[in-house]
C-alpha cells in the first residue's frame, strides 16, 4: 500500500474537514479582492457583483484573485492553476 507524500487518499475520513480547511483559506483570499466565492461539494466558483459604473474593474478583481490563489496553491503543494490563470488573462483582454 502506497501511502501518499501530501494530500489525503480518496474515501479518507478526514478529507472532508481538510477540504474545509483549505477552502477556507481560498475565501479569505476572495474576501481580500471583494470577490465571491459559491461551493459544492469539491467545486468552487468565484464570481464578482458590481454596479454597472463599476463592471470595468470587476475582472481586474477577479484576475487579482486568482493569481493570489494561484500563489497559495503553489505554497501549500497544490495542484497549480497558471494555465487557468492565463486563460483567464487572454479572456480579458480579448
Amino acid at each position: 500500500m502506497r501511502h501518499p507524500v501530501r494530500g489525503v487518499p480518496q474515501g479518507s475520513i478526514l478529507g472532508p474537514l481538510l477540504f474545509v480547511l483549505y477552502s477556507a483559506d481560498v475565501i479569505k483570499i476572495a474576501a481580500g479582492h471583494g470577490v465571491s466565492i459559491h461551493a459544492y461539494a469539491d467545486d468552487m466558483q468565484t464570481y464578482a457583483s458590481c454596479a454597472a459604473p463599476d463592471q470595468q474593474t470587476a475582472p481586474d478583481r477577479i484576475l487579482a484573485c486568482v493569481a493570489d490563489i494561484d500563489s497559495w496553491m503553489i505554497l501549500t503543494h497544490l495542484a497549480e492553476v497558471t494555465s487557468l490563470f492565463n486563460l483567464l488573462q487572454q479572456l480579458v483582454k480579448s
